[in-house]
């Protein structure tokens, strides 16, 4: 795979995201050295509860896990597997605030703490109350469909464990294929959910988020939240969406021309998100796919020695042609001649 550094991205994830994640998979039935080496993890990389590991790692781990494990709604088990205050400063946070819309705001706000690349948001709309969840990078599919329902169904055990109630649902919609069986998941959340939809979001009544938090705390909640905001600011900068489409499109690129629906499913998220997301970004699908393969070419050209017919693969042109003519479009000059003049240049 072809990597280049201004669309790398440092995602990562906690430790002690890791343990919680390792402990359901145990008591699920999982080794779970046997479930960390599919990661290329030990138990020794867990020692540091300071540490910081890669996003990637997670993410081969949900996809490992319903197979060590033989629970195919492992997300979904582990939610209820994993309750407060199994997140620590999170879930301290929701617990002494005081009533549940704080509640959900500190821990959407907090939980970069332990995935630097969740994006949680509440929106409020006349007597509806939605919670998304979306993550700024790029992960496999089968690691989405775990990730997404543990992000949401975790958020359901919190409010109901925060509030002492059952948390009436209005709706659940998961921008995922449709499960061959969701009798689990539609138990847990106790209300209608549907596949295929949008966005991942939690659809309640707006005024469930004034159910009151029943160990709010003013005082604890000032301390913890001094606590969170140093941890925060601790974390590297989150990459941006824009830059999760560039990696994608740089990691599709090889021997073909990345489409929309192809980002849109490594994205983990639906053509129309996709879509609506550059829209907010005011960039197009198409012009990130034209700045992702001049920079690639200019980076090589200038340095590695990669003939224009290796370049042209590497790029996902057709021919030779169409990569010269898509080259002096962006440069005003041939491949041929960009490489001599950066020759001279280093030489001169």
């Amino acid at each position: 795979m072809v990597s280049s550094p201004a669309v790398r991205h440092a995602a990562t994830v906690s430790v002690h995201y890791i343990r919680a994640f390792a402990s359901a998979a145990s008591a699920l039935g999982a080794k779970p050295e046997a479930l960390l080496a599919e990661a290329g993890l030990t138990p020794a990389d867990l020692r540091d509860p300071d540490a910081r590991l890669p996003l990637d790692a997670l993410a081969a781990l949900w996809i490992a896990a319903p197979r060590h494990t033989g629970v195919d709604a492992f997300g979904l088990r582990m939610a209820q597997l994993t309750p407060p205050p199994a997140f620590d400063v999170v879930d301290y946070a929701m617990r002494a605030s005081d009533h549940l819309r704080d509640a959900y705001r500190k821990a959407l706000r907090y939980l970069r703490i332990h995935i630097s690349a969740a994006s949680h948001v509440v929106e409020e709309d006349g007597d509806e109350a939605r919670l998304h969840f979306a993550l700024s990078v790029p992960v496999p599919a089968g690691a989405t469909r775990q990730g997404v329902v543990f992000a949401l169904a975790a958020m359901v055990v919190r409010g109901r464990a925060v509030t002492g109630t059952g948390l009436p649902l209005v709706e659940v919609r998961f921008a995922l294929p449709r499960p061959a069986d969701v009798s689990e998941h539609e138990r847990f959340f106790r209300a209608p959910v549907r596949w295929n939809a949008e966005r991942h979001t939690l659809v309640l009544a707006r005024s469930t988020l004034d159910l009151p938090v029943r160990s709010a705390d003013p005082n604890l909640a000032r301390l913890i939240d001094r606590c969170a905001q140093d941890l925060l600011e601790k974390l590297p900068s989150p990459e941006s969406f824009l830059d999760g489409v560039r990696r994608a499109i740089l990691e599709g690129l090889r021997g073909g021309v990345p489409t929309a629906p192809e980002i849109a499913r490594r994205l983990g998220v639906s053509v129309r998100s996709l879509q609506r997301r550059l829209h907010d970004e005011r960039a197009t699908f198409q012009g990130l796919v034209d700045d992702v393969r001049r920079e690639l070419s200019l980076r090589h050209l200038a340095g590695d020695g990669l003939s224009v017919g290796e370049l042209t693969f590497l790029l996902g042109f057709s021919e030779p042609s169409a990569f010269h003519r898509a080259f002096r479009r962006w440069t005003g000059t041939t491949p041929a001649e960009y490489r001599r003049a950066r020759t001279a240049s280093a030489t001169g």
